[in-house]
This record gives C-alpha cells, structure tokens and sequence, in this order.
C-alpha cells in the first residue's frame, strides 16, 4: 500500500491543555541548558514570540513490534517519566495497554518481551529485557 492511506487509528480521551505553566517550565529547561548568554537571549526572544497549540500532542512515539501490531505512547516530555503505551492490531483493534518504567528506552519488541536500555543511579547505560505477558484469549 505504498502512499496509501490504509486506516485512521484513534484511541477515545481527550486531548491534554497546554497550559502557560507546561509552557513557562519547557522555556525554562531548554534556556537553562544553553551556554552562550547571546543565544539564550535569541532564543528566549523566540519563544515569547512563538504561537503555542492549545493541547499537548496526542502520542510521542510509534513502534510496531515483531507480530505487526502498533505501540503508541502517550505523550511525554521526557525519558524521565513512566510511558503509558496503547498497543493496537494490524486491523487497528485496541489490544491493550503496556506501562514501562521511567527511563527505559524501548528498542526492539517481540511476541513475549520488551527490549531497551536504561541508566542506572550512577548513570551507567544496561540494556534491560521485560517480559510480556498477556492476558488469556477469551
């Protein structure tokens, strides 16, 4: 189906309000890492300038695993926090849901487990394998 649209996939909620809070803690974050104090300015001059959506993206990532379903993940702003997944069929039929934990970077999923990588409290980087498991077919 190259080029094709194939399906729309949509998950029921509503959609989360960018609030100037949300806003006002990303400036500050980006801000804070840069450096050079001619670039903050720019940049902080450019973010006040910028025009904002009113909602937070709906998902950040999208994988398919090895049998072809879709794992989407709710959005997150960083690593840093636990990704709620929703995983979906080849036919966009809701499967369920999946949590990992803060941290983990998914890199491969198979039919019974989770692969990825995390850091551990003294910032070493282990590669980390979760098992799936999933509920009985009814």
């Amino acid at each position: 189906e190259q080029g094709k649209l194939v399906r729309i996939t949509r998950k029921a909620g509503d959609l989360v309000p960018l609030t100037r809070q949300i806003i006002d803690t990303m400036v500050s974050n980006r801000l804070s890492r840069m450096k050079d104090p001619a670039a903050r300015q720019m940049w902080q001059r450019f973010f006040q300038e910028m025009p904002f959506p009113k909602t937070l993206p709906a998902f950040s990532d999208f994988l398919v695993d090895s049998p072809g379903n879709l794992w989407v993940s709710d959005y997150h702003a960083s690593n840093t926090a636990q990704l709620h997944w929703t995983v979906f069929d080849k036919g966009g039929r809701l499967l369920g849901n999946v949590e990992t934990p803060p941290g983990f970077l998914v890199h491969e999923i198979g039919n019974d487990y989770v692969l990825g990588s995390m850091r551990d409290e003294v910032d070493v980087e282990r590669v980390v394998m979760f098992r799936l498991v999933k509920p009985a077919s009814a």
